[in-house]
Order: structure tokens, then C-alpha cells, then sequence
């Protein structure tokens, strides 16, 4: 549980975006950056040392985790301008994805619409073939 929650805590830009009525406002900005994946990494380090667990192992495995967020967004088509991340917020304003996006088929939802929601009622059923199945 941990794992997923550190995933994504880079979308959690998305909040003041949300109390704005504007859910991609702040979207792919300093939380979608190496200096923010530092902070989580020094904060993953302080928690490690406090509790007496491997530091170093808890450091990697948590930079790994949440700059995955990171790379897999650089790896997405973006619809809404500006697109890509700003990797390297606060010291350039630039925004980065990668040259090709092999999810190129795969759009990050800018908004919640219909298209959107029978795209995840999708998913969900592809990924119901795959969970185990009750005997009754």
C-alpha cells in the first residue's frame, strides 16, 4: 500500500487544481520534478533512520518507486498544453517528455469526461480476466 501511495504522490498536484475547477492547473509541475523526487528520497532516508530500518535499501527502492511516476508521465501523450514535465523545476521552467512515446495510444486525462470513464470501464473489465475468481 505504501508503494502505491508513494507512486503516485507526484499527482498530487492536482489538488489545488481541484479547488480551482481546474483539475490539469498545476498538473506536471514542480511535483513531476527531480528536486521534489530528492525531497521524497531525504524524507524516505529521515523515516528510515527514525524507524531502524535499511536506510539505503528504503532510499532506493522509494527513489525508484516515485520517479517512476515521473518517467511514466514523460512516456504518455499529453493533450493539454504545456506538455510534458518540468523536470528540472525550480532551475528551469522548461517542460521535458520523452522523444517517442511508446504509450502514444494512451492520453493523460486532462478532464473527466464520457470517453474517458468507458475508457476505465475498459480496463476494468481487461483486468477482471486476470483476477482470481471465486468458487461459489
Amino acid at each position: 500500500m505504501g508503494a502505491v501511495t508513494l507512486a503516485n504522490l507526484a499527482d498530487i498536484d492536482f489538488l489545488p487544481g481541484l479547488l480551482l475547477g481546474s483539475l490539469p492547473a498545476f498538473h506536471h509541475l514542480a511535483t513531476h520534478s527531480l528536486f521534489a523526487a530528492a525531497l521524497v528520497v531525504f524524507a524516505i532516508g529521515g523515516v528510515a533512520r527514525w524507524s531502524g530500518s535499511p536506510r539505503m535499501r528504503c532510499v532506493l527502492w522509494g527513489g525508484v518507486i516515485y520517479f517512476s511516476h515521473i518517467g511514466t508521465d514523460m512516456l504518455v501523450d499529453d493533450p493539454t498544453p504545456p506538455f510534458g514535465v518540468q523536470l528540472f523545476w525550480p532551475l528551469s521552467s522548461r517542460h521535458f517528455s520523452a522523444p517517442i512515446t511508446p504509450c502514444g495510444d494512451i492520453e493523460a486525462i486532462d478532464t473527466i469526461d464520457c470517453d474517458s470513464q468507458k475508457r476505465a470501464h475498459g480496463i476494468e473489465r481487461a483486468f477482471a480476466d486476470f483476477s482470481p475468481k471465486r468458487n461459489r
